[in-house]
């Protein structure tokens, strides 16, 4: 039998804690006297030396009698306490267990951790190069964001330009088709011209085959022409007269030969008026006639 060195109570020599007081126990049981005892009895015959011994034996018996009945006490709690005890060893036993399991768990969710803190330290320095890969890219964004504009205002420019030129397209392209218009209303002068120019060309052909004009060959030619082109239709006045000549002058001409219109004082009748004749040469010899009559009236070698 030992006794608890917190509270004084008997416990067994077995027990790890007190069945009282609930406080741990040393593993090496002693024998002892209750503290509680000892220091009244040690107080008791300090403060009164002189009592007689028949106190100190009352106080004895006293103490004995209180041993006693805590001895009875604890026989009847001590099956109770013993279960009790060794249900709280068991418990402390599992808690144990427990405790170490958890502490194993803790272990491991420790270096779950701990891997977990290093996957989120590596997640954050690729934040850190993702958050510098932003920025860099804002930054490009922003100079392309820039550049853009600067190019959206070229191209409003340049759209202006294109406007413009549009226009002076459109301007030209009118211009043009009035140039074509004029083009080809040119073109058709061209070819009236044109048309004009090879008429004109066959006449001056046939002029420049008639060209230099030449005197009749033969007095029957000369008589043959005349008879063939005489006019009969001629009038009273001089201007008539006139006409006819020179009409007589273009119808040689056309022929090839050379005749004159030319005015002729009349010796004759010496009224002091001119008439009018056409003259051709034959060789060396004058022929003078009249536009109206087929009559030569030979005037003499006089050569051209």
């Amino acid at each position: 039998m030992r006794y608890c060195p917190n509270c004084g109570s008997p416990v067994e020599n077995s027990s790890m804690f007190c069945t009282t007081c609930g406080t741990k126990l040393d593993s090496a049981p002693e024998e002892s006297v209750p503290p509680a005892v000892i220091n009244k009895a040690v107080a008791q015959n300090s403060s009164k030396p002189g009592k007689k011994n028949t106190t100190l034996f009352i106080i004895i018996g006293i103490l004995a009698a209180g041993l006693i009945g805590l001895g009875a006490f604890y026989f009847i709690q001590s099956g109770n306490l013993k279960t009790d005890i060794s249900n709280l060893e068991s418990d402390v036993s599992a808690l144990q267990t427990d405790l170490a399991a958890k502490q194993a768990n803790i272990t491991s969710l420790q270096t779950q951790l701990d891997n977990e803190k290093a996957t989120v330290a590596g997640l954050e320095n690729d934040l850190a190069e993702e958050q510098a890969n932003v920025a860099n890219l804002e930054d490009q964004l922003a100079d392309t964001t820039s550049q853009l504009n600067l190019s959206q205002v070229e191209v409003t420019r340049l759209e202006s330009e294109l406007a413009a030129s549009e226009l002076e397209v459109t301007n030209l392209e009118d211009e043009l088709a009035a140039a074509m218009a004029n083009v080809a209303s040119l073109e058709s002068e061209l070819e009236d011209a044109l048309s004009q120019v090879e008429s004109l060309q066959s006449q001056l052909s046939a002029i420049q085959a008639k060209y230099p004009l030449k005197d009749f060959p033969s007095f029957n030619a000369l008589q043959q022409w005349l008879d063939d082109n005489v006019q009969t239709d001629t009038g009273i006045y001089a201007d008539d007269y006139y006409s006819m000549a020179l009409k007589m002058q273009m119808l040689a001409a056309e022929d090839g030969y050379f005749v004159s219109a030319c005015l002729v004082l009349n010796d004759i009748t010496d009224d002091g008026y001119y008439y009018i004749y056409n003259t051709a040469l034959v060789g060396n010899t004058l022929y003078l006639f009249s536009p109206d009559d087929t009559g030569l009236y030979n005037l003499g070698t006089w050569g051209r």
